[in-house]
């Protein structure tokens, strides 16, 4: 059992890890798949579809930074 923790332990450390760069890629992919789809729907439904999207992204964006170490986070 305790090897299988540990493996959990490092799965969700990796995924935690490369977050960051999950996030970027979504809305880098959102954006393109808007631009794609320019000349078959139309732009109500696009940036609709885009607004929530972005939505559900800052909610994972806080989820994340809410999961970040203190000893990580950036001092203003």
């Amino acid at each position: 059992m305790k090897r299988e923790d540990a493996l959990r332990g490092e799965q969700v450390k990796f995924l935690y890890r490369h977050l960051p760069t999950a996030l970027i890629i979504n809305v880098l992919l959102s954006a393109i798949v808007v631009a794609v789809q320019s000349e078959v729907v139309e732009a109500s439904l696009r940036f609709g579809w885009l607004a929530v999207f972005y939505s559900i992204l800052a909610v994972r964006v806080v989820d994340a930074a809410s999961l970040v170490p203190r000893r990580f986070r950036f001092r203003v």
